[in-house]
């Protein structure tokens, strides 16, 4: 009889070797999940600012892009998203924001969870918070 380990080499596993092995993988799993979660939200928040920031730069005068301070930024019910609407559509047709955004209340939901409210007689838009109240 020959042994597997004998005949497959350092190729083949002991139970203990097994064990070890799945034991490291997911201490490895389990400490790189939380910083994939944060880098993954690190992300979002990068997307929702340079939205926001095109969004005002954009709204701040540039020729030939929008309507002067429109009144409303787009004609979307409540609940729409990038998707399902065109949100912003008062600015441009061509006018496209990077991230999926959510209408909800009149306010603007960023995909990291940031709230934003239109103002058209400052004619941008600002986050919503406490302390912006």
């Amino acid at each position: 009889m020959f042994r597997l380990r004998w005949v497959l080499g350092w190729f083949a596993l002991t139970p203990v070797e097994a064990v070890v092995l799945v034991a490291v993988s997911a201490g490895v799993i389990w400490q790189a999940f939380p910083r994939y979660r944060e880098w993954t939200f690190r992300q979002l928040v990068a997307e929702e600012t340079g939205d926001v920031t095109q969004l005002n730069y954009a709204l701040s005068g540039e020729p030939g892009l929008f309507v002067r301070c429109p009144e409303r930024l787009d004609d979307c019910p409540d609940g729409s998203t990038t998707e399902t609407c065109s949100l912003f559509s008062a600015l441009s047709h061509e006018f496209r924001v990077a991230a999926a955004w959510r209408k909800e209340n009149g306010d603007y939901l960023g995909p990291a969870g940031g709230r934003y409210r239109y103002l058209p007689g400052e004619c941008r838009l600002a986050p919503v918070g406490k302390e912006s109240q």
